[in-house]
């Protein structure tokens, strides 16, 4: 039987994959309408979809099935473990669409702002994102040894202390996309010739990535509460942690429709966000290489949306 929580978590997660899944597909369908082909940063946001993709069946597996949202003394030893098992599982697909998204919005940045110093700020943050990666999914994968300590209860496993590690994974995490959101916001601002409706425009485009932040605020938040040197020692596993997988399932999703977003213009006709990205690109290459605009476009054409390079 379902409870109020599982309900929840099972409406979220078909919900957000729905949407996940329709973002994906705009973005490609944009693609598509302006003959272009996929771009690296294309390629993960459809990578990081197949890894919500598995996410989501878990994720509804957990609340159907897996006593996600019960009260553990509601639940038989059996599910207890099921419950185990789903949450260790579902921390990976979390670990690679987040580390997906971040990538794919990095690769974007340097596809519309194609100069040297520009791209130099996104291999940095490149490769930051996948240290991140790598270091905090072999420290998730032998948290406890063996493995199968993960879940199997009554038998004695070494286990790290899972608290600092969540806690440090979110806290880098957070950083990232903090700094993530404001490279390009700090260059809109900084352009005298852009009007300000248009910075605005860009900004807020920009800033619903700011969802993403706060939901990894409020992971953060539980993981502290739950997990942190004042939790309680009799928590009440299977429904508490609800909270913590519920947040951790509403991050990656949010922050592929946001990565997304910018690239959706084709599909609604809209020809004002083109513009202001190519005056963008146009800007960075004058302030930061040194080069007139006109020595980006021998020809003297003002570079339209359709053109070759529009995002």
């Amino acid at each position: 039987m379902l409870t109020k929580t599982s309900k929840k978590i099972l409406v979220e997660g078909v919900t957000l994959l729905v949407l996940d899944i329709i973002a994906v597909a705009l973005r490609l369908w944009a693609r598509q309408i302006k003959r272009q082909r996929l771009g690296t940063d294309d390629v993960f946001a459809i990578l990081a979809l197949i890894c919500l993709i598995c996410s989501a069946i878990v994720f509804i597996w957990g609340a159907a099935d897996g006593g996600l949202g019960h009260h553990v003394n509601d639940l038989s030893m059996d599910t207890i473990a099921l419950f185990l098992k789903i949450q260790f599982a579902l921390q990976f697909p979390y670990l690679l669409s987040v580390t997906f998204i971040k990538l794919s919005i990095l690769f974007f940045y340097e596809r519309v702002f194609p100069l040297p110093t520009f791209t130099t700020a996104t291999r940095c943050m490149c490769v930051f994102v996948i240290l991140w990666f790598i270091t905090f999914f072999f420290a998730t994968l032998f948290q406890c040894w063996p493995i199968s300590g993960n879940w199997q209860l009554g038998n004695a496993a070494d286990t790290i202390n899972q608290y600092a590690m969540y806690a440090a994974a979110t806290i880098l995490e957070s950083l990232a996309d903090i700094v993530t959101l404001t490279i390009p916001i700090f260059v809109v601002w900084t352009m005298r010739h852009l009007s300000t409706r248009k910075k605005v425009m860009v900004t807020l485009l920009f800033l619903l990535g700011a969802f993403v932040c706060f939901a990894s605020i409020m992971r953060l938040y539980y993981i502290v509460k739950y997990m942190g040197p004042n939790a309680k020692d009799d928590i009440d596993l299977t429904y508490n942690l609800a909270d913590l997988v519920v947040w951790s399932g509403v991050e990656p999703p949010l922050g592929l429709i946001c990565v997304c977003l910018p690239t959706l213009s084709p599909v609604f006709r809209d020809r004002k966000y083109p513009i202001v990205f190519v005056e963008l690109r146009d800007f960075l290459r004058s302030k930061f290489s040194g080069e007139d605009k006109s020595d980006n476009n021998e020809s003297g054409h003002v570079l339209r949306p359709g053109d070759k390079n529009e995002p």
